[in-house]
């Protein structure tokens, strides 16, 4: 310490210090101290402060880290979430009480939440209590209006109606909706009855006994656009989406196409076509308007008065088989249909077919072989071999829109069989891609699915299970895959 009067060096003498050269006195502040603890201050040494700052850092940082997983755990979405999983766990351990209960604090949290309202159900279900399962979906569908709670509902209550629903396009792009159409619902010439188009084309009209329609579609600055439906009880039939057409019957156009084997993904030569007046109309007493055969690669084209036809092919050695086209000014392409040969066996075919978008949609079998163990048919495992007898082919695999893809099927036990899509790349979505299923046993067709265009936007299109040799129809379309519906 330095004489604050001329700067000489300072020295202690007892309680005082005292400049050398000056003489001016300094009055210490305590005198029981050591000298140098009131000249030099004492400090941390700079690599103690650091580790000092350092843990003081990762204090904070960790009490930050917690607080923010606190926070998250305490939002309702995270405990809605996770009290699905839990209630799901336990649904699948088959402690129905527990899930009872997990899924009803799901819903004191979210009272929307349509999946809680759908497992809670499911639970109640499991364990026999059909009318409280009914009570649940029939509170979910009074307060969310969902399609799938409805369906789940009229299932339970086992009602002698079905539902027909779709969307309606136009046929020059095949994605823009058209609203305001007038959908007509015809049984034997009368009207039964009409619904108009939402605002994204979708239609669903409810309580229609089941039995054969014919559908006549409204819309200004349209023709009009005709189809045959086939409604089934506890079902809603969703119809191939109705492309509306500018233009007028006076005016021709060209469609064009090609005959799949969906067995080998090629060509059918010589195929023959019978051409016949609207949509879904494989009456063989109707008018034919044309006929005309494919070429050596399996192509055709035809041109027709614009409108909307059936177009009916066979060969022999083949199953017959329909597929429907549109004819709009100047040339639609890739109206493609799919053939295969005849068969011994009642073994299941199952063909998919869709449009350009998405570019590749994947077909999936799931179920258990004789053993018991698990198997899973699809792109990356074609063939699924239970004992020394081929269970589930998948024969042909496309990637490049379109399809076919095709599976073939021969169930050897009682426990369900599950036929699923999934969205495995490209533009678009599975609801609109204007996917179709063919379902035949052995050289019957016994049930036809167009995609739901409705039911949400997700990746997965539970189609439906054989068990016993039946078809049990799901037609969901969910952000994961469904393999339960039908255990």
């Amino acid at each position: 310490m330095f004489c604050e009067n001329c700067g000489a060096q300072l020295q202690q003498k007892k309680n005082k210090l005292v400049c050398p050269k000056c003489g001016k006195k300094y009055q210490l502040e305590d005198s029981g101290k050591e000298k140098d603890e009131y000249i030099k201050p004492h400090r941390m040494s700079p690599k103690k402060n650091i580790i000092i700052i350092i843990i003081a850092a990762l204090l904070v940082l960790g009490i930050g880290a917690g607080a923010t997983v606190l926070a998250v755990t305490n939002t309702p979405s995270y405990k809605v979430s996770h009290g699905l999983e839990i209630a799901e766990h336990y649904l699948l351990e088959q402690d129905y009480e527990q899930a009872i209960i997990e899924y009803e604090k799901v819903l004191k949290i979210d009272p929307m939440n349509v999946d809680a309202y759908l497992g809670l159900a499911k639970a109640y279900e499991r364990s026999g209590d059909i009318d409280k399962a009914i009570e649940v979906l029939r509170e979910g569908l009074d307060k969310t209006g969902d399609k799938r709670i409805e369906k789940r509902l009229n299932k339970l209550l086992n009602h002698d109606e079905g539902t027909l629903s779709g969307k309606v396009c136009k046929a020059s792009d095949q994605s823009t909706a058209v609203s305001g159409a007038i959908v007509n619902v015809y049984k034997n010439d009368d009207l039964y009855t009409a619904q108009e188009s939402d605002a994204d084309g979708n239609y669903s009209i409810r309580n229609i006994p089941e039995g054969q329609y014919y559908i006549e579609i409204t819309a200004d600055g349209y023709m009009d656009f005709c189809s045959y439906a086939t409604v089934k009880n506890e079902e809603n039939t969703y119809m191939e989406t109705f492309l509306m057409i500018e233009g007028s019957e006076d005016e021709t156009g060209i469609a064009c196409g090609e005959v799949i084997n969906s067995l080998m993904g090629s060509g059918v030569d010589d195929a023959m076509l019978t051409v016949k007046k609207d949509w879904n109309n494989t009456d063989e007493f109707a008018e034919t308007i044309t006929t005309t055969t494919t070429d050596s690669y399996g192509r055709y084209t035809l041109e027709l008065p614009l409108g909307n036809y059936t177009v009916i092919a066979s060969k022999d050695g083949y199953v017959k088989s329909s597929f429907n086209i549109i004819v709009q000014p100047g040339t639609t392409n890739n109206q493609n249909g799919t053939i295969f040969p005849e068969v011994s066996d009642d073994v299941f075919l199952i063909t998919l077919t869709w449009g350009e978008n998405p570019n590749d949609l994947d077909s999936h079998v799931e179920g258990t072989l004789s053993d018991g163990e698990h198997f899973h048919v699809f792109f990356e495992h074609t063939v699924q071999y239970d004992g020394e007898n081929a269970l589930c082919d998948l024969d042909y695999d496309d990637t490049t829109s379109f399809g076919p893809e095709h599976i073939t099927l021969n169930p050897n036990t009682d426990k369900p069989y599950y036929y699923y899509i999934y969205k495995y790349a490209g533009r678009g979505t599975v609801a609109d891609s204007g996917a179709k299923i063919t379902v035949y046993k052995g050289n019957e067709l016994i049930a036809e699915y167009n995609v739901p265009t409705d039911l949400g936007d997700e990746d997965f299109w539970n189609v439906f299970a054989i068990k016993d040799g039946r078809l049990i129809t799901e037609n969901t379309i969910t952000s994961s895959v469904d393999t339960s519906y039908a255990d």
